[in-house]
This record gives structure tokens, sequence and C-alpha cells, in this order.
């Protein structure tokens, strides 16, 4: 009889598991991109934000590879 009880994989992780795992990444990234925009450029506000536009809408798609695409580091 298996000891897992939530109803997923076993050995895997829950759907919620993933879902707060994506938005951490997704924060994560952002907050990366901001600090990056206000160490390499100039204090100029129309400068950060398109500096930091681009890099915001590309973070989710960075942190859905890294949650769902590539797995956790102990799948086969």
């Amino acid at each position: 009889m298996s000891e897992h009880t939530d109803g997923g994989p076993p050995g895997g992780r829950t759907r919620i598991a993933r879902v707060v795992n994506f938005l951490t990444f997704v924060a994560l990234l952002d907050l990366l991109a901001l600090a990056l925009a206000a160490r390499f450029t100039p204090p100029d506000p129309v400068t950060q934000a398109l500096t930091v536009g681009p890099m915001l809408l590309v973070s989710p798609v960075v942190a859905y590879w890294l949650v769902y695409v590539d797995g956790p580091p102990d799948a086969t």
C-alpha cells in the first residue's frame, strides 16, 4: 500500500506545489529584473521602464520553463 495520499503521482509534486513554485519564480525573476534595471540603467524613468518591461514579460515564460518543462531535479 502506498503512503502517497494527495492524489498526485507517487514521488511527484502536486498541482498546488507547482503553482506555488511558479509564482515564487515569477516574483524572484521580477525582483531580479527590477534590480538589474535599477543598477545598470540611468535614473531616467522612461529608460528604466523600457528596460524592465521586456524582462517582466519574459519572466513568466522562464518561470514556466523552470517549473513545468524542466521538472524536478530528481525526475526520471
